[in-house]
């Protein structure tokens, strides 16, 4: 009875103590409602955005998904294969799942640390002195000690450090896989330039096929008219270097084709040389205007600029947790332990224990006063960082919607020019087929050297327009790439 009795009392004088304990840290629970965030959780630029795009002459169709197959499925699947087989694409989804993880450490010392710690150990004592009178000397003995202790400690997270960090941390990870977009919508805009470079490639092949058979058929005119004395050696020489030059730049056009097929193989992650892609042979007309809203909309649609927005955020966080640092911290413990000569007896006697300790730096030599500051510096450069990301997003916006207008314009005045190069060249082949005087062999090579020059430039000039809509595409972003890559993480389990 005596000893129910003490052990009731030690209880209550422990709880006493517990609950004095506690005491400043409630006061400090009170004076944590000063610690709040500076940032909303989606912070805006200094500047003001303007409302509309400057170079935005054409209105667009409404089409919401990124223009990503230009008429061409075989084009979308290769995107779709490099969102699912891309190794830079998958290093990056890795570094998502590492900075995820790093978000759930973080947010691991929001809950109490059990621990177990189980330990047996043998001793052998020697016996030391003098045989008793008449008696035996002392024997040395040996004893075997069991232990098991289960301590619990845990922080009361009274001014959001803990809660901060993770909060931070998962920022972080959200702004990464933002990255992870940033990475596929450049690798499917690059997809798309080769494989537009490919088809320009295929398509001045076509071209100086034609050209070359064409040559050749005027070849054989001029050779005729050579033999019939009506034109000289020299005329003779010239086309056939004509021809040579076609077929050297036939060769260039085929060397186009395989190197663009090698860096294709590379973006949808296979093995360059053994790496196949069938195109149409042929560049795709340009589709119709794409809808590129208002430049406020690139803080929702760019990946790039909502990752920068995202890291302000988790820099404005780390302030707080900074500061937070700086205040006292309740701990709470407790424990059980177990210890007995006998393993059978190691549970019969329980020795418990329990506490708090509040503890705060009183003088640090600076130390955490700076790592605020640090915190700020941090702060800032972030903010910094998300202005320039926004501004560089308009300035490419701009830029590819005024290449866009001006490749349109330049595209027609091409066409009149290549159709009045054809007529020239019809009508010097004409005359001087005809034997007019006016008209020499000299006035056919140089208005054919136009108009295959022209119509070479036509191909290049129709797919720099392509081109110019898929810097357009990338420079608005959009969803798409979110859920493009969400099915090809669906196809990949």
């Amino acid at each position: 009875m005596h000893t129910h009795r003490s052990q009731k009392s030690r209880i209550g004088t422990g709880g006493q103590l517990l609950r004095y304990a506690t005491l400043p840290a409630l006061c400090c629970v009170l004076m944590s409602g000063c610690l709040r965030q500076r940032i909303n959780d989606e912070p805006l630029p200094e500047f003001a955005l303007p409302e509309a795009w400057a170079g935005a002459t054409l209105a667009g169709d409404g089409v919401s998904e990124w223009c990503s197959d230009f008429g061409d499925p075989r084009l979308a699947a290769l995107i779709d294969q490099a969102f699912s087989d891309n190794l830079q694409l998958s290093a990056a989804l890795a570094r998502v799942d590492r900075a995820e993880a790093a978000a759930r450490q973080a947010g691991a010392a929001r809950f109490p640390s059990l621990m177990a710690d189980f330990q047996v150990g043998r001793r052998r004592s020697s016996a030391i002195g003098f045989p008793s009178f008449g008696g035996p000397a002392p024997e040395p003995f040996e004893t075997t000690t069991w232990s098991l202790s289960l301590p619990v400690s845990y922080e009361v997270d009274m001014f959001g450090r803990v809660g901060l960090g993770r909060r931070a941390a998962l920022h972080d990870a959200v702004a990464l896989q933002d990255d992870v977009e940033t990475i596929a919508l450049t690798i499917a805009a690059q997809i798309a330039e080769l494989w537009f470079a490919m088809s320009e490639a295929q398509s001045v092949v076509d071209v100086v096929d034609e050209q070359i058979a064409t040559s050749e058929e005027l070849l054989d005119l001029v050779t005729l008219r050579f033999d019939h004395g009506l034109a000289g050696a020299l005329d003779v020489q010239q086309q056939r270097q004509q021809i040579a030059t076609l077929q050297s730049r036939r060769v260039l056009a085929d060397n186009r084709v395989a190197q663009a097929m090698q860096q294709l193989a590379l973006l949808v992650g296979a093995i360059p040389g053994q790496f196949e892609a069938e195109t149409s042979g042929e560049l795709p007309d340009l589709p119709p205007m794409i809808e590129v809203g208002v430049p406020a909309d690139l803080l929702t649609q760019r990946p790039d600029v909502r990752a920068a927005q995202r890291r302000v955020v988790a820099a404005d966080t780390r302030v707080s947790q900074a500061i937070a640092q700086r205040l006292p911290a309740l701990r709470l413990s407790a424990g059980l332990n177990f210890q007995s000569l006998n393993l059978a007896d190691l549970f019969k006697e329980i020795l418990w224990s329990v506490g708090a300790s509040l503890s705060g730096a009183l003088f640090d030599g600076g130390a955490g006063a700076a790592g605020v500051d640090a915190a700020d510096a941090a702060l800032a450069e972030s903010l910094a960082n998300f202005g320039q990301t926004l501004l560089v997003a308009i300035q490419e916006v701009e830029s590819a919607l005024l290449n866009e207008d001006i490749q349109r314009q330049y595209l027609e005045t091409l066409e009149a020019e290549t159709e009045l190069a054809r007529t020239s060249y019809e009508q010097a082949r004409y005359r001087f087929l005809n034997g007019m005087e006016d008209t020499t062999y000299l006035r056919v090579l140089s208005a054919q050297q136009s108009l295959h020059a022209l119509e070479q430039t036509r191909v290049s000039a129709r797919r720099e327009a392509l081109s110019q809509r898929v810097q357009l595409c990338r420079a608005v972003g959009g969803s798409w790439t979110a859920e493009a890559l969400e099915r090809a993480r669906e196809e990949n389990e």
